[in-house]
């Protein structure tokens, strides 16, 4: 405890923070002019899943969200983990590092949005997906510098990007689900994405919690070195991978990643809203 405080009292001032801001959130979200919905026959929840499942077209995005939010909740949950463990660093780094991502995300949404209306929405998400996956894929490597300085300088840039490119994927897959899907089905289809989203959100910390002990017992470590004879003997070598404990999950989550990305392809352009 610091100056004679309890955790347990902080964490209750920083949760109860975040109740009361949330509550406050919803007496807002009550005061937003909503149209009345024309009324409709009433179906089993059976038959409204039904139409998106069975969709050729919808098929691809769900296999792409799937896999995407998979990849990305499969290491979401060690992000502070890898800073305060691996880097050593202090809890006040590790929330300002953070505080910077979401930042960084808030202020990138008009930019994509207003790269989105000129391009396809498909290449917006292909581009930020990818530097995404760059940035995740960078963090195995950062602990391989040796200077203080430069790791730090590397984490902000890091989430700086990775805040940035969060954005660019966050406004394609609440969208994307909206121009696929037929007119007046966009309730079906935005129920069966915020489903499958679910299901893969929960699914990818918990196996990546249970195979995290075991991942700590393992390591792979791929080590060049070049000698000579030649007048005095000289020998230099070079470690360029060296994994162990959370690397490995940032690998496999790079490249599902990638497989997500890449069944964009196979997503059909269609315009908002298209007819049947």
């Amino acid at each position: 405890p610091r100056a004679g405080v309890p955790p347990a009292s902080a964490y209750a001032v920083v949760f109860g923070t975040g109740i009361a801001f949330g509550v406050a959130g919803l007496f807002f979200l009550a005061r937003i002019p909503e149209p009345a919905m024309p009324e409709s026959a009433r179906r089993p929840w059976a038959d409204v899943f039904r139409a998106p499942l069975v969709d050729a077209d919808f098929r691809p995005v769900m296999i792409f969200l799937a896999c995407w939010t998979f990849a990305a909740n499969l290491t979401a949950p060690f992000f502070s983990v890898y800073l305060l463990r691996r880097f050593g660093l202090p809890m006040a780094w590790v929330v300002g590092l953070t505080v910077l991502s979401q930042a960084t995300t808030a202020i990138a949404f008009r930019a994509w949005g207003a790269v989105a209306d000129r391009f396809d929405l498909r290449n917006v998400m292909r581009v930020s997906g990818m530097c995404f996956l760059l940035t995740v894929a960078a963090w195995p490597f950062i602990s391989l510098v040796g200077s203080r300085p430069l790791v730090l300088a590397l984490l902000l840039l890091l989430h700086a990007v990775a805040g940035f490119a969060a954005a660019g994927v966050n406004l394609g897959t609440g969208t994307l689900a909206l121009q696929v899907a037929p007119r007046g089905e966009a309730a079906a289809y935005l129920a069966t994405n915020s489903l499958i989203s679910g299901v893969a959100a929960a699914l990818a910390p918990a196996i990546a919690g249970v195979s995290a002990d075991w991942l700590e017992t393992q390591r792979l470590t791929v080590t060049v070195q070049w000698s000579s004879t030649w007048g005095r003997d000289l020998a230099m070598a070079l470690r360029p991978l060296d994994f162990h404990g959370l690397d490995f999950l940032w690998a496999v989550s790079v490249g599902l990643g990638l497989y997500a990305v890449h069944r964009l392809l196979a997503i059909p352009a269609h315009a908002p809203g298209r007819d049947r």
